[in-house]
């Protein structure tokens, strides 16, 4: 594991699509290993994640943050995106839409990093609250409680692959 000194995190800029897309499918595949079908997590390729990262990443939304988590090689490790909620209409709503590590930087502290990172970023674009979906099993439940959220009392259902999974709304009722 990298030195601290040697980890950075950075806003995400184009031609981070790679390296944020080969996080994705990594992490879902060790995180979701026992949650969401084997098959489906076996079929995910980073290419068409890269060309949607890179298509994002290429019109900036100013509502908005896509933080990196760099190693001390340069390689992207982790990532999240955040912006303004897509399900709560109140002013200043803000939603996580994701936030992911390889499985080799979890628990050493970068997911809370990353987390304080947008936290900031969130706050200087004017939002008040935040809210994340989180799939049912998630091991991240526990991290979002730690980080002060509280489940909202919402559940949706959502299909992956030849599965149906419950999301849970977890709620941040202030991000300072």
């Amino acid at each position: 594991m990298e030195s601290e000194a040697l980890m950075g995190i950075r806003d995400a800029k184009p031609g981070d699509g790679a390296g944020i897309a080969a996080v994705q499918v990594g992490s879902w595949r060790t995180t979701y290993k026992d949650i969401v079908d084997p098959a489906y997590l076996q079929a995910m390729e980073a290419g068409p994640r890269q060309a949607m990262w890179e298509r994002t990443l290429a019109v900036p939304d100013s509502g908005s943050c896509t933080l990196v988590l760099e190693n001390g090689d340069g390689r992207i490790v982790g990532f999240l995106k955040a912006g303004k909620s897509r399900d709560l209409a109140e002013e200043g709503s803000a939603e996580l839409y994701v936030l992911y590590l390889l499985e080799a930087y979890q628990g050493a502290g970068w997911g809370t990093e990353l987390f304080r990172t947008m936290r900031g970023r969130l706050q200087d674009l004017g939002y008040l609250t935040l809210h994340a979906w989180v799939l049912e099993g998630n091991p991240a439940i526990f991290f979002y409680e730690k980080m002060g959220a509280r489940d909202y009392g919402m559940q949706e259902t959502v299909e992956i692959g030849a599965r149906t999974h419950i999301e849970r709304s977890m709620e941040w009722k202030t991000i300072f």
